[in-house]
């Protein structure tokens, strides 16, 4: 493969082992057996000159296979946000080794990479229970669902952090909602739920995983919402305006004001504070778009490493406030003192 050239077996036995190239026209050949009685194999003879055509050498590589490039190129795929195409690995494999494949073989390369780097997606779904636990064992007080059908295959899962439950009585009482697809071989929906703190962070509440956004599913997320976080006075949620949330939203969360994020812009019987769309769960998406391709317990790493990366910049900045309010209310205050000192007030009578 390394000189651009192909071969295949002759003869494989215990003691002996012929390989000749594949163009049975070439001389190339190398033959290995046995030294004397040991494991150990010596080279009897090797001709290595080829006399193939350059159309045997420009084939497609027989031993350049999926699993071997799959070897070769897994290294491409160990940060989860780089892309990697079918037509980068045809490329790179010409370039690097002199090596031509199809499209077709390119892609099972780039199946057999990913495995490798990031883990297998049927092995995910065993691992997920034992992670899951880990999570509330390092994390106290946090809490997780995991739902099996009655073939004990997945069907729903449930997390809320137990910083988020911590903090959310600190937060307004809007709650965004939003779920997009996963883009692996299993398929299913991510749940979000968000709101954001006193300085306008994002503020992750809770994530769920199921097959679809349908009655059941949405219904299901919304029920251990609820138990989690209860319902405050004035509460508002806030979403796109697919029926399926309506639906569990009525039965879940009869009280509450439900706006869809463009349609309630102008009225609402309930304070919006300054969460007029749902950005925020826009947002979340957006971070997390490589990590939906990833196996689900891998994933839900990174969703967890993400979601303490903003716990610790978010921690840090309030820990270095010392008004008593936040940072951005604080400079608000203060540009709009700075334009009120410049005001004229004039007697109008």
């Amino acid at each position: 493969m390394i000189h651009n050239f192909q071969f295949k077996t002759k003869r494989s036995e215990p003691r002996e082992y012929l390989v000749t190239c594949v163009d049975d026209n070439c001389n190339w050949l190398l033959r290995a057996s046995k030294f004397r009685k040991t494991e150990t194999f010596k080279i009897r003879k090797y001709v290595k000159t080829h006399t193939c055509s350059l159309d045997i050498i420009m084939e497609d590589h027989r031993q350049a296979n999926c699993n071997v490039i799959g070897e070769l190129i897994k290294s491409k795929y160990m940060l989860i946000k780089r892309v990697h195409t079918p037509h980068d690995i045809i490329n790179d494999m010409l370039d690097d080794f002199g090596v031509s494949m199809g499209y077709q073989k390119a892609w099972r390369a780039r199946e057999k990479a990913l495995e490798l780097a990031r883990g297998n997606q049927d092995d995910s779904y065993q691992k997920l229970p034992i992670y899951l636990h880990m999570l509330k064992v390092s994390n106290p007080g946090t809490i997780t669902h995991l739902v099996t059908d009655n073939t004990d295959h997945f069907k729903y899962m449930y997390l809320a952090f137990a910083n988020s439950i911590k903090g959310w009585n600190h937060c307004r009482p809007i709650i965004v909602i939003d779920g997009t697809y996963l883009k692996t071989s299993f398929g299913g929906t991510l749940f979000t739920a968000s709101t954001m703190d006193a300085n306008n962070n994002i503020f992750p509440l809770a994530f769920g995983i199921g097959d679809s956004e349908n009655d059941s599913s949405w219904l299901w997320f919304f029920t251990k919402l609820e138990e989690t976080y209860g319902e405050r006075e004035g509460m508002a949620i806030i979403s796109d305006r697919h029926k399926s949330i309506e639906n569990a939203i009525d039965d879940v969360y009869p009280k509450a004001f439900h706006g869809a994020c463009i349609f309630h812009l102008c009225h609402a019987p309930t304070r919006r504070y300054t969460m007029m769309t749902s950005n925020i769960a826009e947002s979340i998406n957006a971070a997390l778009k490589a990590a939906r391709t990833l196996p689900i317990t891998t994933m839900m790493e990174g969703l967890r490493s993400l979601v303490q990366k903003w716990v610790w910049k978010n921690g840090n900045e309030a820990n270095g406030t010392f008004t008593q309010v936040t940072t951005d209310t604080e400079t608000v205050l203060r540009e709009n003192f700075i334009r009120a000192i410049k005001f004229q007030v004039h007697d109008i009578y």
